[in-house]
């Protein structure tokens, strides 16, 4: 969840909407990125 926060703030510091999203599987990150 901090990994996702802290892509949502990237994001926003780009003039992007607040979001920002973690896909995991297995207890592993497949991918975070910031919209």
């Amino acid at each position: 969840m901090r990994l996702a926060i802290k892509k949502t703030k990237e994001g926003v510091k780009k003039g992007q909407t607040p979001f920002g999203a973690c896909i995991v599987k297995n207890n592993k990150i497949v991918v975070c990125e910031h919209n």
